[in-house]
């Protein structure tokens, strides 16, 4: 094996496992979420605790759908009236910091640490 191609297979290597390595981190000291906060065109609508199951419908006909879902430890978009479906390719998310947005419909759900002030519809 050529030097060139010898360099380019260890630095593919390394790449994967510094990949890997990041992966591994956040797994093990990622701090779980204590519930996500759902924001519809600019305002807190909800805060759902992650240690309690829930969907929370989100919208209308005029404005748009989503269907968020609390299952496990973890939030997602289960169904969204979108055109490109982003929200809910996102997955799930669980660490503190993570976010889901969906664009169209102005629908931001951001996972927090700290403890939620209500576990329902903020007023």
């Amino acid at each position: 094996m050529n030097r060139k191609t010898r360099n380019t297979v260890l630095f593919v290597v390394l790449i994967f496992a510094a990949a890997a390595g990041t992966m591994a981190l956040r797994a093990f000291t990622g701090r779980q979420g204590a519930y996500a906060a759902v924001q519809s065109h600019g305002k807190e609508i909800a805060r759902l605790p992650l240690n309690t199951d829930a969907k929370l419908p989100v919208g209308n006909a005029r404005t748009g759908y989503n269907l968020v879902r609390v299952a496990d430890g973890a939030v997602s978009v289960e169904r969204a009236d979108c055109p490109n479906q982003i929200c809910v390719r996102e997955g799930e998310k669980r660490y503190a910091g993570e976010t889901i947005a969906c664009l169209p419909h102005k629908l931001i759900i951001t996972v927090k640490q700290e403890s939620p002030q209500q576990d329902a519809l903020v007023p």
